[in-house]
């Protein structure tokens, strides 16, 4: 569909001009190959794009000197002639995206406050590319082929706040941020390495999104400067180690995502003053025990997906404020009596997907606030009377997976207290929430049936 006209917005007490000829179908694009000749002097807002513009002349918008917004995105725009934003000296939004542009086009008006330039074909960002853009506050140049930007090609940008460049091919952090510089975005690119001199003009800078890198290497103090940092994202690099001043400034980050590295250490104390910080987040890395000297204030605590093998006395004795602890899908074989003691305010533990093979009323010790429990996909053969006295009812367990067809759990006379509690509503089954006939209770060896079991109370009483 092809809309063709002239809309007119009257904002009190100025008026303003929309001149618009777009493609609003996203099945169609409209029919323009060049841009028109009849946009009137007047217009504030050119709204050009769904169309098959391929090449901006010289004197296309000659008489634009009132338009503050221009958006040419969706066409097949390769070329720009020099000088063909000369006359618009009154923009303010310009914007580019999804066209054919190989290079930044030059010549952009120096009162531009908002750039975006998103997929292209840009590879290179040059020195001179952003020189006169001082009051520009907003730069994006998401999904494009950037390989290199030259030294200070950023410097200029006195206003900058917001830098966008993600997805695209840079294999170093570029330099010379503005001091301006509050947010700037770089996931999905070759970066290997953060450098010590990368941050060191960015005291203002409130959130660095690295993601989806192939960082191995963090230089000392690369984040020094960086005071007022209250977002870090780094998940989905190559990172092994955090160092105990990896993060030493960073007294007001609320958000730190490690998740999905390759971190098999973690120096202790290296959260120490991180008191904005309430979750921790490093599953999916390779930690073979839980880091040590973890500040107390953390609220959510998540280390599944590692290769922890034993959870030990010391491990927790800090976590008096943590409500959520998943430490599934490890190695766990041991957790040591009273390793939970000190957590009175835990309301769900999560230790699905290990290899303990016994529970004792010991294992549990302190959780009296526990609301979920999961304990399925792991080789329970005995289960001690009373382990899940001391919590909340009714508790919310797992203890086995319905989908699985195999279990060594004894189900015999020492187990009769786990049904007696089941029968007067102490516990309750978790369900999957999305099949909800999923029912993970326990799963008898020998085929016995849960569900149809009735004990008698004899013999002998199992330990671990």
């Amino acid at each position: 569909m092809l809309a063709v006209g002239i809309l007119l917005v009257l904002p009190s007490p100025v008026q303003s001009h929309t001149y618009f000829r777009t493609g609003l179908s996203t099945r169609k694009r409209g029919n323009l190959t060049e841009v028109p000749s009849d946009i009137p002097a007047e217009a504030t807002k050119i709204w050009l794009y769904y169309n098959h513009i391929k090449m901006i002349r010289k004197n296309d918008f000659a008489n634009q000197t009132v338009c503050t917004e221009l958006d040419l995105a969706f066409n097949e725009i390769s070329e720009v002639e020099e000088g063909a934003f000369r006359k618009m000296e009154s923009l303010r939004n310009l914007t580019m995206n999804h066209n054919q542009l190989a290079s930044v086009p030059t010549g952009i008006p120096a009162s531009v406050v908002r750039l975006r330039l998103d997929s292209n074909k840009i590879s290179e960002v040059r020195k001179e590319d952003f020189v006169n853009l001082a009051v520009c506050t907003e730069l994006s140049l998401f999904w494009n082929k950037l390989s290199k930007t030259e030294d200070g090609a950023f410097r200029k940008m006195h206003k900058l706040e917001t830098l966008q460049l993600s997805r695209n091919f840079l294999t170093l952090v570029p330099s010379d941020f503005p001091p301006s510089t509050r947010k700037i975005f770089a996931r999905h690119n070759m970066i290997h390495k953060i450098k010590s001199e990368n941050f060191l003009n960015l005291a203002e800078c409130i959130e660095l999104d690295l993601a989806y890198n192939q960082i191995s290497q963090i230089e000392e103090n690369a984040f020094r400067m960086m005071t007022k940092l209250e977002k870090l994202i780094l998940f989905q690099n190559a990172i092994t180690i955090i160092r105990k001043n990896d993060f030493i400034q960073q007294k007001l980050l609320c958000h730190l995502y490690l998740t999905y590295n390759q971190i098999s250490e973690v120096e202790s104390g290296a959260f120490k003053g991180m008191r904005k910080l309430s979750d921790l987040h490093l599953f999916e890395n390779k930690l073979v025990s839980v880091p040590g000297d973890t500040p107390l204030w953390f609220s959510q605590i998540k280390f599944n997906k590692n290769q922890i093998t034993r959870i030990r006395k010391e491990d927790f004795v800090n976590q008096i404020m943590c409500i959520f602890l998943d430490l599934s899908s490890n190695e766990i074989s041991v957790i040591e009596d009273m390793a939970f003691e000190n957590m009175a305010w835990l309301e769900h533990l999560k230790l699905e997907e290990n290899k303990l093979t016994c529970l004792t009323p010991d294992t549990f010790t302190g959780l009296t606030t526990l609301h979920t429990l999961g304990l399925h996909d792991n080789p329970l053969s005995v289960i001690v009377a009373d382990t899940f006295s001391s919590m909340s009812t009714p508790l919310t367990l797992s203890l086995s997976d319905p989908r699985l067809s195999t279990s060594v759990l004894k189900c015999n006379s020492d187990l009769c207290w786990l049904k007696q509690e089941e029968l007067e509503g102490n516990i309750k089954w978790y369900k999957d929430p999305f099949q909800q006939y999923l029912v993970f209770k326990p799963r008898c060896a020998g085929w016995v049936n849960w569900k149809t079991w009735r004990c008698s109370p004899q013999g002998t009483v199992d330990v671990c």
